[in-house]
């Protein structure tokens, strides 16, 4: 929609929730916009304000969902409340605008702008001799906190028209210098290419389709992050660093390939990437990063390399779709709540080598039937299976089996007591197996017989699936 040159105001309502609107034209003859002039124009994309505003009034471009790309003249001098707010039906300050480019050449209309916008997660694009002081006169600002933004230099920020982009022939892709760009779709980048900046190409949210050369040694952080149109990646051979954030809010991305060469998944790497179902970690990656696939929510099978040391805070947490988790020698630290929240896993398996297992580490697992280690778990480590329903039962004697199986039984009951915290606990011979279904025992005996058949080796325990433990003491002695 283009609307006429010679006029000079916009007034109020005058665009109100014509959702269908998706690009508008302002003449330079315009001096103010009125109140509620753009509200709930649902489909809007980018608004370009000219030279010449001077005022922009209340909720003028509030409700806009897919507002991307605003451009804000030098000349304002008045800007009322919540005129980008994200929605303004609750009539609060609380109101998240998120994945915007605010362009400007005057730092201190971006100030004044600031006063009327709450919880900003987005970018701010300014020259680069003005950005060192536009960040002092934020940094005096009050009510600003919420606000979690990236200021970049406006000539290093490139709009591209193309749907198809190639990039070759540099070193480098430097910090948010494709971010916000509707129009790319499909990206190749080039083997000349050794590092992907920050936030490079975050919030291109219709980039469905990214081939990454062999060469990129390097992936800072959130470079693709909020590309809600990408489905699948491969990263490239000889990748190095993948930075936090990477991948965070990729909504639809089904299908992650990552070739050897990483040391660290690191923080948020792969959070809320809903649609993510598999994941194979490859060999030599010891660190998984605090909340790498948090919120991962159709997740089910993810594999482990044996190089894995320590599985950090919330890694998987609301991981819903895991329902087995083994877990390999080398891991020797799961942090608080790596697995809080993963309602499907029924089975998990400790490493012998586990020392440290974090407060509320499989807290509302609320499925979880049988936990294996084969080595004893320091004082308190039931913390981290709150929530999980089940009952404990410990013995303190070293001698488990004897000639007489059903003295044994006996000695057994009459030495063990139970507690609220959820788990059958037997140790053998200084190893641990933990027995554990809600609501249930087993006999003693059929305990006894699980350890002492094909799965015994070395006195260590193998995997004893539950479903072993005949519950039936009358057939299992026949």
């Amino acid at each position: 929609m283009i609307i006429p040159d010679g006029v000079t105001q916009i007034s109020d309502r005058n665009y109100y929730e014509m959702v269908n609107l998706e690009e508008i034209e302002i003449p330079g003859s315009v001096r103010d916009i009125g109140n509620h002039a753009f509200f709930g124009c649902k489909s809007l994309k980018k608004i370009k304000i000219p030279e010449g505003v001077q005022s922009i009034g209340e909720c003028a471009f509030a409700g806009n969902p897919n507002l991307k790309t605003v451009e804000i003249p030098s000349s304002l001098k008045d800007i009322r409340a919540y005129a980008f707010e994200g929605d303004f039906r609750d009539n609060t300050a609380e109101c998240p605008v998120k994945g915007m480019i605010i362009k400007c050449n005057n730092e201190k209309v971006i100030r004044d702008i600031f006063w009327c916008i709450h919880n900003y997660n987005g970018y701010v694009a300014l020259p680069s001799e003005q950005i060192n002081r536009f960040e002092k006169i934020y940094n005096r600002l009050d009510n600003v906190e919420n606000n979690k933004f990236t200021v970049i230099e406006t000539e290093k920020h490139f709009d591209i028209e193309d749907s198809s982009v190639e990039i070759d022939g540099f070193k480098e892709i430097s910090d948010v210098a494709f971010a916000m760009n509707s129009n790319m779709k499909d990206l190749t980048i080039g083997p000349s290419v050794e590092r992907i900046g920050k936030y490079s190409f975050a919030d291109c949210y219709n980039l469905s389709n990214v081939i990454i050369m062999d060469g990129v040694k390097q992936i800072d952080d959130g470079a693709f992050s909020r590309c809600e149109s990408l489905e699948e990646v491969m990263l490239p051979q000889g990748l190095e660093r993948l930075g936090k954030e990477v991948f965070k809010d990729c909504i639809n991305l089904k299908t992650v390939i990552i070739q050897d060469g990483i040391k660290k998944l690191d923080t948020s790497v792969f959070e809320n990437c809903a649609k993510l179902e598999s994941i194979v970690i490859p060999e030599g990656v010891k660190v998984i990063g605090e909340n790498a696939f948090k919120g991962c929510n159709k997740l089910s099978l993810v594999t482990i390399p044996s190089t894995t040391k320590m599985i950090k805070k919330s890694a998987f947490e609301g991981c819903k779709g895991i329902s087995q988790l083994f877990l390999p020698e080398n891991v020797n630290a799961i942090e608080e709540k790596a697995f809080e929240g993963c309602t499907g896993i029924t089975s998990v398996t400790l490493s012998s080598n586990i020392n440290s297992l974090g407060q509320d580490a499989f807290k509302d697992c609320v499925s979880i039937e049988t936990v294996i280690t084969d080595v004893p778990l320091k004082p308190g480590f039931e913390n981290a299976f709150t929530n999980c329903n089940m009952s404990i039962l410990e013995n303190d004697s070293e001698k488990l089996i004897s000639d007489n199986i059903k003295n044994e039984e006996k000695q057994y009951e009459k030495n063990n007591s139970s507690n609220s915290n959820g788990f059958q606990i037997v140790r053998f011979n200084d190893k641990s197996l933990i027995i554990a279904e809600p609501k249930k025992r087993f006999s003693f005996l059929n305990i006894i017989k699980a350890l002492t058949g094909r799965r015994k080796s070395n006195n260590k325990i193998s995997l004893v699936k539950i479903d072993r433990l005949v519950k039936n003491r009358d057939r299992e002695e026949r």
